[in-house]
């Protein structure tokens, strides 16, 4: 099952805005600045889903493939092969303080603004990972709600903590948002085409 295209865009864009509006400093700034109506907007449903009727991308009112989480993993792993390209994950339900943190499996890749955490995903060596490992990278950061955002010129992960300078950086830099759709079991994608070739073919 492909990523295919959202005829609405509209509707997509509102639906973009709402997840981000619930987010994190970094999803507020996004929101605020960056212009929806210019880019593509795709999903992972399946292609004969008719998009003319009731169509809710927050809730499943049918059947998915069972795929959409792993063909997503694929996506970023395709994207993050790319020199200097990179991904940040928001998590809105947990802190770099929480009890759970201090063994976390991919704690590496954990990094702070202010009391906000995010989980960055980029390079070549995370590229390579397989699909369902790629997938236990996506599941630390949080569906309530879900946002990844698809940048280059990569943020040192050594940095630790971000500052508003990166923030800026990321923004100016992006070139697509996903957020979660139909009940967190797939992903709605936001992409600039005109800045990056999507990672899958649609």
């Amino acid at each position: 099952m492909p990523f295919i295209d959202v005829i609405d865009k509209r509707r997509a864009a509102e639906y973009v805005k709402d997840q981000l509006s619930r987010g994190t400093t970094l999803a507020s700034l996004v929101a605020r600045t960056i212009d929806l109506s210019r880019g593509c907007y795709r999903v992972a449903m399946p292609e004969t889903k008719d998009q003319s009727g009731q169509f809710d991308l927050r809730w499943e009112m049918f059947r998915l493939a069972g795929d959409e989480e792993a063909l997503f993993a694929r996506v970023i792993k395709m994207f993050v092969r790319s020199p200097k390209c990179a991904v940040i994950l928001q998590d809105t339900m947990k802190s770099m303080s929480d009890p759970c943190m201090s063994d976390a499996p991919y704690r590496t890749l954990a990094i702070t603004y202010q009391k906000e955490l995010y989980w960055t995903v980029a390079g070549a060596k995370l590229a390579q990972l397989p699909d369902d490992k790629m997938l236990d990278v996506i599941n630390h950061a949080s569906f309530w709600p879900f946002s990844a955002f698809f940048y280059i010129d990569a943020i040192s992960k050594a940095k630790g903590e971000l500052e508003d300078a990166d923030l800026q950086l990321i923004v100016k830099q992006l070139v697509g948002v996903a957020v979660g759709a139909f009940d967190d079991r797939s992903y709605l994608v936001w992409w600039r085409d005109d800045l990056r070739p999507f990672p899958l073919v649609v």
